[in-house]
């Protein structure tokens, strides 16, 4: 439960910072962008950059919506069918790679904890109702980003 407030908060944190860097985030990847030509003689106006970075984020979110209704999805399926199955992995990967490092390396050992034979079905359903908790928690977050 203490990693889950620990992530909502992590996670406003960033929304913050990233509605704040909104304009300082164009020029920033500008400036870094190598495969083009140099600045001065790049073709399009700040205004396209702007609608591309604002696609880029757009798109983004909308990848991390899936991946996280998916594991909602699932988290749900197996508490409701009491089987308290894990989600795949590959999802699960996906998943940690939006989530900061310290919280990522503990999820990521709880799964492999949760994985092994010996692991109870009462230990299994903790972490399940966890993941579904932060889950519910970034969802709402991506809504709120989303649509603002």
């Amino acid at each position: 439960l203490m990693l889950l407030y620990h992530l909502h908060g992590m996670h406003k944190a960033a929304r913050k910072r990233l509605l704040s860097g909104k304009d300082g985030g164009a020029a920033g990847s500008a400036a870094s962008g190598s495969n083009g030509p140099p600045n001065g003689m790049r073709s399009g106006s700040k205004c396209d950059s702007s609608m591309q970075e604002g696609r880029s984020r757009s798109s983004k979110i909308e990848l991390a919506m899936a991946d996280w209704t998916q594991l909602l999805n699932y988290a749900n399926e197996a508490a409701q069918s009491e089987t308290w199955q894990l989600p795949p992995e590959d999802l699960f990967l996906r998943i940690l790679s939006q989530i900061n490092r310290s919280k990522r390396d503990i999820l990521q050992e709880k799964y492999n904890q949760c994985r092994d034979v010996s692991t109870s079905p009462a230990t299994r359903s903790v972490f399940i109702r966890v993941l579904k908790r932060i889950a519910e928690s970034f969802m709402s977050c991506l809504h709120s980003m989303q649509s603002g």
